[in-house]
């Protein structure tokens, strides 16, 4: 297996895991390689560090905990970029989107878990995100 940092014309940065070198030319030349985040196909490859190998062979445990730190780092940064805060105001921000007093956009924000509950009931969809980016993994 070989691992590759890519990224596509919009900017989102990924991984792509690939049986070889050739595995990665024939699925970008027959574009079958997309980005996960928007789906462009204009993918490049970017320069990522050498691997150090310390005759330590890492267990399955820290090559989950490495691989999930990564997407969650991704994760935030998506969020951080693309999404406006709204802070304590999210749950009358959300109403007045879902009900057409102002225009769509990606927020983030806080709310309570009965703001939450309500919204839901509203039809208005919501997805609760811990501050994952800050947590230490264990």
């Amino acid at each position: 297996m070989i691992v590759f940092d890519l990224s596509c014309t919009e900017g989102h940065e990924f991984e792509g895991w690939f049986r070889n070198a050739n595995d990665y030319s024939d699925q970008l030349n027959t574009g079958l390689l997309s980005c996960p985040i928007c789906g462009n196909r204009d993918i490049s490859k970017k320069p990522s560090a050498s691997h150090l190998s310390l005759n330590k062979p890492q267990t399955d445990t820290q090559t989950i905990n490495a691989n999930t730190k990564r997407l969650t780092d991704q994760i935030a940064r998506y969020i951080e970029n693309n999404f406006e805060d709204v802070g304590h105001e999210f749950r009358n921000e959300a109403l007045k989107m879902h009900y057409g007093e102002k225009e769509k956009r990606n927020i983030k924000g806080v709310a309570t878990y009965k703001e939450a509950a309500d919204l839901i009931e509203e039809g208005v969809d919501v997805y609760q995100i811990t501050d994952i980016a800050k947590q230490k993994l264990n």
